[in-house]
């Protein structure tokens, strides 16, 4: 029987040292990705909670001027400009609620189909905004927003 040596009982505990430290490495980032998902989310969500904020206290006179809109007298061009970008924020809250719904950080009934159809026909540059970035938003949620928003 060979007798082991000093030497390679060392290399076998650095060996198992390595090993273990690797395993442990790879527990916490799959927790940091964890805890970074989260943090994510609660940014969005904020995000989200704030855009509405502004929108009901009507600081930035979003309202008068989708009312405005609505009634047919026409936007100025800056009203236009705000619009729109204020079209793309929503759009992108939108994708943002439906991908957290999927992902189920978020209760499915916190999705208010009524509420979005009645944004859809309240502001008709989200339609133009959808048109344009249909390429780059999820699949799912495009067809998604056909089935239940766009074409009910």
């Amino acid at each position: 029987m060979k007798k082991i040596e000093l030497g390679q009982v060392i290399t076998i505990i650095a060996n198992l040292g390595v090993i273990i430290g690797i395993a442990f490495l790879a527990i916490e980032l799959r927790q940091n990705n964890a805890l970074l998902l989260a943090q994510n989310a609660h940014a969005q969500f904020s995000a989200e909670l704030d855009r509405r904020g502004r929108f009901i206290d009507n600081t930035n006179g979003f309202a008068e001027i989708i009312v405005r809109q609505s009634s047919g007298t026409p936007l100025n061009p800056v009203e236009e400009v705000r619009l729109a970008m204020f079209a793309n924020e929503v759009l992108s809250g939108f994708q943002w609620q439906f991908r957290e719904i999927q992902a189920d950080r978020l209760p499915e009934n916190y999705l208010d189909l009524g509420t979005w159809r009645d944004i859809w026909d309240t502001i008709p540059q989200l339609g133009d905004a959808f048109e344009e970035d249909k390429a780059q938003l999820d699949s799912d949620f495009v067809q998604f927003m056909n089935e239940n928003v766009i074409n009910r």
